[in-house]
């Protein structure tokens, strides 16, 4: 059995699909409960592959060979977490197209075990890719935040906002787009009600 959790920005992330594939075959597909939790039962002597992904974010793979000696048995547990990340117009996610774990049966250990080279040789080019990604979409927040603060002094608030609501679904935990968008709410509040 495998049991997983999805998370971005280092929380649960509910409602993301994950789907179990065998070979490229996919075979399963469950929503990630309310605690961004999931788990598949996986036969023996086979290779599967374990996809997380939901819409406006990069979907993550994890590879599981179940391939065991004939002389084993029993029931193994397997735990990971796969976190989700935001996508950015402009990076490159290519390196996501891998597996970023490949767990199989080691024998000496008698367990379910991440394969330590393979996770290495990827860590480089995901942590490369991430700080692509975070710059991707700290500019794009920037921008937005700056669209909205010019298109507020112009006036236009209704575009000011839309600005404003742009930058928030970027970072929803900053707060500064929310209370840019109070600021023009109250202001036009105010217009209307001395008018």
């Amino acid at each position: 059995e495998v049991r997983g959790i999805s998370e971005q920005d280092m929380e649960p992330l509910p409602n993301a699909t994950a789907n179990l594939y065998e070979g490229s075959t996919k075979v399963k597909s469950v929503q990630t409960g309310s605690d961004g939790t999931f788990s598949f039962r996986l036969e023996m002597n086979k290779q599967y592959v374990v996809e997380i992904e939901k819409n406006g974010l990069i979907s993550k793979r994890i590879s599981f060979n179940t391939t065991i000696p004939d002389e084993e048995t029993g029931t193994w547990m397997n735990e990971f977490s796969m976190g989700l990340i935001r996508k950015c117009s402009g990076v490159d996610y290519s390196v996501l197209n891998d597996p970023v774990d490949k767990v199989s049966f080691d024998p000496k250990r008698r367990e379910f075990i991440s394969d330590k080279n393979y996770v290495s040789g990827m860590r480089p080019r995901i942590e490369n890719m991430m700080i692509k990604n975070d710059q991707c979409l700290l500019s794009s927040y920037e921008s937005a935040v700056k669209k909205g603060d010019q298109l507020a002094a112009q006036k236009k608030f209704d575009e000011a906002i839309a600005a404003y609501k742009e930058a928030d679904a970027i970072f929803p935990t900053e707060t500064l787009p929310d209370k840019k968008i109070a600021e023009i709410n109250s202001l036009v509040n105010k217009q209307q009600n001395s008018a």
